[in-house]
């Protein structure tokens, strides 16, 4: 399995990564939920509109003056999504086990 994890000016080179791995039958975990629609098979990624939420915190509390950047504890998302692409897992032939489609954000690209 592979890990990609691309800034969004580099999606063409991801989506060629994905055509080329899909072709030689190699699924890929991506880091984010962006390159899901772009056939990769799986992350267990950041939200980023969780993530988005989370700074809005942080912007506020220094806005409020209750923390300085400096002062405040390097922060991370504590929750992440599971997603699976179930047509690219029937596309490379892959079984996912029911207890990670249970727990998964299902879709299919």
């Amino acid at each position: 399995m592979s890990f990609i994890s691309l800034p969004v000016i580099l999606w063409p080179l991801l989506i060629l990564q994905l055509m080329i791995a899909e072709e030689r039958g190699i699924p890929v975990i991506a880091g984010e939920e962006g390159a899901i629609p772009q056939g990769a098979l799986a992350t267990e990624g950041i939200n980023y509109y969780q993530l988005g939420r989370q700074t809005a915190v942080i912007a506020a509390q220094i806005l409020r003056g209750e923390a300085t950047p400096q002062e405040m504890p390097i922060q991370w998302q504590e929750e992440t999504t599971l997603t699976i692409n179930t047509a690219a897992a029937d596309r490379l032939g892959i079984t996912i086990p029911a207890d990670l489609l249970e727990a998964a954000n299902l879709v299919e690209y």
